[in-house]
């Protein structure tokens, strides 16, 4: 097989024919590369978006988790639990998932994402930082932080981790 490959080439590179046929079939698996190159990192610019309007979305939902009791004296809290709860039903509904298990049943996320919520009530100013994240916030209000992790399945690269954060306050009312 290999000696026919050679007599080919050797014939073909003699006469100078089909000169542009060998360069055409050592550039294809080049542009080919490119192309699935330039696929998977759109893809992953997508999930990473998506992921952050879903992380947001889920935030602000457990902000609103207000107890009645805070509210009608006129300092509303966050509870944490309804908090937690809501969280993890919008995060599920936004990106997809099962809503008791949290597993993916999306081709873009890997296995299970992983997320830390944290609920601050006071007493304020209180100051978080996350060096993981990138999150440096000075609390002066109540306060939901989310963190969470995806593993984004990738085509030709291994596996990539998406972290975000999300922040949402409770602005009393006037």
């Amino acid at each position: 097989m290999t000696r026919n490959l050679h007599k080919m080439v050797f014939r073909l590179r003699r006469d100078q024919r089909g000169a542009i046929g060998v360069g055409l079939l050592m550039i294809i698996p080049v542009l080919a590369t490119i192309l699935v190159m330039s696929y998977d990192r759109r893809e992953l610019i997508n999930t990473a978006r998506w992921q952050q309007e879903a992380l947001n979305r889920a935030t602000k939902a457990a902000a609103w988790q207000i107890t009645s009791h805070s509210y009608a004296i006129g300092a509303p809290q966050v509870d944490p639990v309804e908090a937690e709860n809501k969280f993890r039903e919008m995060l599920a509904e936004n990106l997809r998932l099962d809503s008791l298990s949290l597993a993916s049943r999306n081709y873009r996320i890997r296995g299970t994402p992983t997320y830390q919520l944290l609920v601050f009530n006071g007493p304020f100013p209180q100051f978080y930082a996350n060096v993981e994240y990138g999150v440096n916030a000075t609390i002066n209000e109540p306060t939901v932080i989310a963190l969470s992790k995806v593993d984004f399945n990738s085509i030709g690269a291994p596996l990539r981790q998406i972290k975000r954060w999300s922040l949402a306050k409770v602005v009393p009312a006037p």
